[in-house]
């Protein structure tokens, strides 16, 4: 199933990239056909304001999967903590 989802996902990126980076026909002003079909874009199509965002979730993104290892330590060691309650027990029986 997972595979069929990253297929169906691949297909729509594919979908969204064709349109925007190729020219429709409506665009060819000299009439010619010819060219590339890439367009240089005269203005950004999405301003900072929107793009910050994204850049900052993909940073996060990109900190936890490189910094796995540190929280992998961390909940080894909370996960310890919590399955010794002797120290627990015996602190709270004599208190």
């Amino acid at each position: 199933m997972a595979i069929v989802v990253s297929l169906l996902t691949l297909l729509s990126m594919i979908k969204v990239w064709t349109a925007l980076v190729r020219r429709s026909d409506e665009d060819d002003q000299d009439g010619s056909g010819g060219g590339t079909g890439v367009l240089a874009p005269t203005v950004p199509r999405v301003g900072i304001r929107l793009t910050l965002p994204a850049l900052v979730l993909a940073a996060v993104t990109l900190g936890l999967g490189l910094g796995a290892e540190l929280l992998y330590g961390l909940s080894a060691t909370a996960a310890a903590g919590l399955l010794e309650t002797d120290t627990y027990v015996e602190a709270v029986l004599t208190s």
